[in-house]
């Protein structure tokens, strides 16, 4: 899915999860920093507001020591 809608942030954040739970960390957090760039670029009305926050957790979640 995410090769379908290389624009659409949501694909990433569902393949997080799946990285996540697989032991892939640094591949899943790699997803998120794409998606919230994404996110950055698009107009603030176009994101689901709980897409936006999902990635907001999930990319600090990237940030803390034990996901590094």
């Amino acid at each position: 899915m995410v090769a379908r809608f290389p624009g659409n942030p949501a694909p990433l954040n569902e393949r997080y999860l799946l990285l996540s739970l697989a032991g892939q960390d640094r591949k899943a957090c790699a997803d998120i920093v794409r998606a919230n760039a994404l996110v950055g670029s698009a107009s603030p009305t176009s994101v689901d507001p709980q897409l936006r926050l999902e990635l907001q957790l999930r990319a600090k979640l990237c940030g803390s020591p034990a996901r590094q």
